[in-house]
């Protein structure tokens, strides 16, 4: 699944301000509201606009959000994904050598 970029949904800078994700949100909400958009993909999109909208206009969430998509951290958390994928494959050829032993 691929991580959503809450500044590209929204169409604003990383640096935007407050003020920027709030205009950027009301504009896309009107374009994109289902009862004003037939496009079958307006819904799902106005969606998105609205959880981008919940976490960029959180302060608190927001430096989350950047702290956790640094591309440092995500390297970080791709190799600590791998290691625990080696553990979880060597776990399993341990318990399947202990089977074969007690069968």
């Amino acid at each position: 699944m691929a991580k959503k970029i809450y500044y590209e949904i929204l169409e604003v800078d990383k640096r935007a301000s407050q003020k920027d994700i709030k205009s950027a949100y009301r504009r896309l909400v009107m374009l994109h509201h289902p009862d004003k958009n037939k496009l079958p993909e307006a819904e799902e999109m106005f969606k998105e606009i609205a959880e981008a909208y919940s976490v960029l206009s959180d302060p608190s969430k927001r430096e989350q959000y950047d702290i956790d998509n640094e591309p440092r951290n995500i390297m970080i958390r791709k190799k600590q994904e791998k290691m625990w994928q080696m553990i979880r494959e060597q776990k399993q050829k341990e318990n399947e050598a202990m089977n074969i032993m007690y069968v």
